[in-house]
């Protein structure tokens, strides 16, 4: 299953799953995914889990791991995943552009 349709399907749900910072959360289930336009929508098992860790760099900052692995039901073997990885601040943060950095910016 290509990962685009997988996370047009369950993203949204790992936007409204809460997790706290420092810990991870793991769910099984089944969707119905449609492959392709006008065809026939199946059942696809899956695992989800959405792990949460405090960002060693910047105060305030949570890094958000997103993984679905999923296959056919009735398909055995491996599941193949899809992984989506975002950083997520609090209110309050800033960031701190060093000299540096803002000529090579400024360089591209």
């Amino acid at each position: 299953m290509p990962c685009g349709l997988v996370w047009d399907t369950l993203l949204p749900r790992f936007y409204e799953w809460q997790v706290p910072v420092g810990q991870y959360r793991r769910a099984q289930g089944e969707v119905q995914l449609q492959r392709a336009a006008g065809g026939e929508a199946k059942p696809w098992q899956y695992t989800a889990t959405k792990q949460v860790s405090e960002s060693k760099t910047t105060t305030g900052a949570s890094l958000i791991k997103n993984t679905v692995c999923c296959s056919a039901v009735g398909v055995g073997g491996r599941m193949p995943c899809c992984v989506k990885k975002r950083v997520s601040f609090t209110e309050g943060v800033t960031a701190t552009i060093t000299p540096e950095l803002a000529q090579e910016l400024s360089a591209k």
